[in-house]
C-alpha cells in the first residue's frame, strides 16, 4: 500500500472515530436515538459506542502500510480496540449498580485515551517529513477529547 493510500485510509478512520457521539448520557448516542437517560439506556449507549469504535478499528486491521508507518498502524489499531474495550467495560459496570466500579471504568477510559493519544502523537511527530499527512487529523482528535 502506498503511503498516500495509507494516509488517506488512516485519516478516514480518524474522521469516523471523531464522528462517533461518545457521550453515553446523551440520548442521541443510543442506536435508535430514543434514550431516556436511565442507567439501562446509558449502558446500551456505551455498548453501542463500543461497537462503533470497534468497527473503526476493524476497518484498519488489514491495512498494509510501509515499514516506516507500521508502528503508527499498530498503535492506532490498538488505540481503537482499547477505547472500544473500555466502553464495553463501562457499559457492563453500569449494570452493576456499583458507583465505585463505574467510576473506575470512567477513570480508566479517560487515562487510557490520554496516554494513547499522546503516544500516537509522538509517533506521528517522529515521522519527520511524513508527519504532515497525519498530524492535522490527530490534533483534531486530541482537541475533541479535551
Amino acid at each position: 500500500m502506498s503511503d498516500d493510500d495509507y494516509s488517506h485510509a488512516w485519516r478516514l478512520s480518524v474522521k469516523q472515530y471523531r464522528d462517533i457521539n461518545k457521550d453515553p448520557s446523551d440520548p442521541a448516542a443510543i442506536q435508535d436515538g430514543n434514550g431516556n437517560g436511565s442507567v439501562e439506556a446509558q449502558a446500551q449507549a456505551a455498548g453501542y459506542i463500543s461497537q462503533q469504535i470497534r468497527k473503526v478499528g476493524d476497518s484498519m486491521r488489514d491495512l498494509k502500510p510501509s515499514p516506516q508507518l507500521s508502528r503508527l498502524q499498530e498503535e492506532t489499531y490498538l488505540f481503537y480496540r482499547g477505547i472500544s474495550d473500555r466502553y464495553a467495560g463501562y457499559s457492563e459496570s453500569l449494570g452493576s449498580n456499583d458507583p465505585d466500579r463505574v467510576s473506575k471504568w470512567i477513570n480508566d477510559l479517560n487515562t487510557y485515551a490520554d496516554d494513547e493519544e499522546t503516544k500516537i502523537d509522538g509517533l506521528i511527530k517522529a515521522l519527520g517529513d511524513k508527519a504532515y499527512r497525519f498530524q492535522p487529523s490527530w490534533q483534531g482528535l486530541m482537541k475533541d477529547s479535551k
